[in-house]
């Protein structure tokens, strides 16, 4: 993966993020819906990401 899809990757996934805090805040998702998609932004930052810079 080069580095400008990379950081459009970068990009979205911060949308999600906002995305899911907002749907949280007006109480569209609830608390497990939040947290499960936290947890995969956890998990996709501290070890896909370095492995796919890794390979560049």
């Amino acid at each position: 993966m080069n580095s400008s899809r990379l950081k459009v990757f970068g990009y979205l996934f911060i949308v999600l993020l906002f995305l899911n805090m907002l749907l949280f805040a007006l109480r569209k998702i609830t608390g497990v819906v939040f947290w499960s998609i936290i947890l995969v932004g956890a998990i996709m930052a501290f070890w896909v990401v370095p492995r796919v810079r890794a390979k560049e």
